[in-house]
Order: C-alpha cells, then sequence, then structure tokens
C-alpha cells in the first residue's frame, strides 16, 4: 500500500477496498507505523526490520533509519507484528 502518510490513510480500509473492488487477496509484506500524520514508517514482516523515515523538508522519504524491531519497542507495534506475521505464514501455507 501506498500513501499512509495522507491524513484519512486507514489500512484495513484499503485492504477490505481491494478485497471488494478488485477481488484480490492482498499479502502485507509490511506494515505502517502510524497512519496519516502519525506515519513514521514500515515494519517489513519477512525481516522484521524497522524502516523509519525521518523528517527531512524537501528529502521525500529517501532519508530513513533501519533497525531490526525489538521488545524493547513499542508492545503495540510488536503484537500488531506479530499478528500480521502469522496472518501472512498461514495465509501463504
Amino acid at each position: 500500500l501506498n500513501k499512509m502518510d495522507k491524513p484519512a490513510a486507514d489500512l484495513s480500509f484499503s485492504l477490505e477496498s481491494i478485497r471488494l473492488k478488485l477481488k484480490a487477496n492482498p499479502v502485507l509484506l509490511q506494515i505502517p507505523i502510524g497512519s496519516g500524520r502519525n506515519f513514521t514508517g514500515v515494519v517489513d514482516l519477512l525481516t522484521n526490520q524497522k524502516l523509519v523515515w525521518q523528517p527531512s523538508p524537501g528529502e521525500d522519504g529517501r532519508v530513513f533509519e533501519s533497525k531490526v524491531l525489538t521488545e524493547v519497542d513499542d508492545q503495540e507495534l510488536l503484537q500488531a507484528v506479530s499478528e500480521a506475521r502469522a496472518a501472512l505464514i498461514e495465509q501463504e501455507a
């Protein structure tokens, strides 16, 4: 998915829209960290890497930090990643 930084961005709505309008079953490989104005990056479900963009005027998202998501990070995000990863494995099995 793209444009998760837009004010009205909603992951669940976007996935459901793809299912209904395109008759497709989307496979998430990354989940967003936040949405709209609170969007800061994504977590890759295959590598467990957290990609966080640094707010830099004029950089257009080219500057980011990559690090492994750990238990000391946001517990809510860690739970969401765990659930999304389990769903990905189940979906592809």
